[in-house]
């Protein structure tokens, strides 16, 4: 993620916005006022990809998609209350990007969650078995 994001990020929870993932790439996003923006990179669960925001029903890349792509819910079992967020590191081989959760540390490959993110939900009960 990078540091604008971080910061835009940021502003956003220091002005009161709430998220809840209904599923990783699909959020629900509360506003101070009381608005509610569903956002989704997936398509599932009935919704439209994007969010439904002004700018997001425009086709722009809003603030609250910027969440959607750079977070997701932790998936590691013992795991309770984590959020991986987004990185790039430069390694001698390139740039690897990766979720890391900051409870309990756990990363996921970017290109994993792509993946999965692009799954059918049955698919993605079906790995999270394994």
């Amino acid at each position: 993620m990078t540091e604008k994001t971080r910061k835009k990020v940021a502003r956003m929870i220091n002005q009161g916005y709430r998220f809840r993932f209904i599923a990783d790439g699909d959020l629900s996003v509360l506003k101070p006022d009381g608005t509610r923006y569903e956002v989704s990179l997936t398509g599932r669960l009935g919704r439209h990809i994007g969010c439904d925001c002004y700018a997001g029903e425009k086709g722009i890349v809003c603030k609250h998609k910027l969440v959607a792509v750079n977070f997701r819910p932790c998936d590691e079992p013992t795991c309770q209350s984590g959020t991986m967020v987004y990185h790039e590191a430069e390694t001698l081989g390139g740039t690897s990007r990766f979720f890391e959760c900051g409870s309990c540390g756990k990363t996921t490959d970017a290109r994993i969650v792509e993946d999965l993110r692009k799954a059918p939900v049955a698919e993605i009960e079906f790995i999270k078995q394994f």
